[in-house]
């Protein structure tokens, strides 16, 4: 570290007109040091101020470097995943959201996902004790399902990002005394659930929904138990067969969904069989 310089002493200039002050040659009055005197001490002064300044430089410096560093500023987070459909959900966060004629519209006999709903619960074999997410709940058409397999012991979490849905279910499973089931609100990015507070997930035609597929999958592994289960029912995506409605609706077929998932650290187990669904596949997923 480089030593400071000595101060610099700056005289002061006379105002114009004023002549120069002049060093009276008389005698200095007693107990005054005298003129030659006091210019000695200022140059011993500075000459001290030098020899002290590289030791008080060291001190410094030994000083900085013994003191304990501060904590490193944390890494910036890395940048968010873009949505790959921006505005899809748009529809359920409408205050003017019919809750009464999405359900009409879920549970209709025409609905695939809906009229095979025994052949998907027979197919995942839930337990009694076992606690499941249905993530995209909407209006609970798979809920007293699975609040029926695992029986009181269970738990079965409700999830979705409308309020207006998640309380059409808490009146149902209220109306149909199903104490194991509790409703989450999430968002298009967690599902706030706890930590590995869950043995399945599942979803039902709403993996097309996700905005954010790998923090949405992060999120689903994060709140799975080590080994926990994932079933994903979704359309199938196929050009020149699928319909134009899906084609236009649906972003990814099923192996592209395949893909991103194992790349979320799932492992397929098995496409199911299931030959009530035509318009629909159900993949069965194992948390690495």
């Amino acid at each position: 570290m480089t030593p400071a310089p000595p101060p610099v002493i700056r005289r002061g200039h006379p105002a114009a007109g004023t002549p120069p002050l002049r060093t009276p040659a008389s005698k200095a009055a007693p107990g005054q040091p005298r003129p030659l005197a006091r210019s000695v001490a200022a140059l011993l002064l500075v000459a001290l101020a030098w020899a002290v300044a590289p030791a008080l430089a060291t001190a410094q410096s030994g000083a900085a470097a013994t003191a304990p560093s501060r904590p490193a500023m944390p890494a910036a987070p890395a940048s968010a995943e873009r949505s790959v459909r921006p505005g899809i959900n748009d529809p359920y966060r409408d205050p003017r959201l019919n809750v009464r004629e999405l359900a009409e519209g879920f549970a209709g006999e025409s609905r695939e996902a809906y009229a095979a709903r025994f052949d998907v619960l027979r197919a995942m074999a839930l337990k009694p004790g076992q606690r499941i997410a249905d993530i995209g709940a909407g209006t609970g058409i798979y809920v007293p399902l699975f609040a029926g397999a695992v029986g009181p012991r269970g738990r079965v979490y409700a999830v979705d990002i409308a309020p207006p849905l998640l309380k059409w279910i808490e009146a149902t499973a209220k109306r149909q005394g199903l104490a194991q089931v509790t409703t989450v609100l999430g968002t298009d990015r967690t599902t706030n659930l706890a930590e590995a507070s869950v043995d399945v997930v599942f979803s039902s035609d709403v993996y097309h929904h996700f905005e954010y597929p790998q923090t949405m999958l992060a999120d689903l592994s994060r709140a799975l138990v080590s080994g926990g289960t994932m079933y994903v029912l979704d359309f199938e995506r196929i050009e020149g067969v699928s319909s134009d409605w899906i084609l236009g609706h649906v972003r990814a077929g099923k192996e592209t969904v395949i893909r991103e998932i194992e790349a979320a650290g799932f492992e397929l187990v098995r496409e199911v069989d299931l030959p009530v669904l035509r318009e629909n596949y159900l993949l069965q997923f194992r948390k690495r």
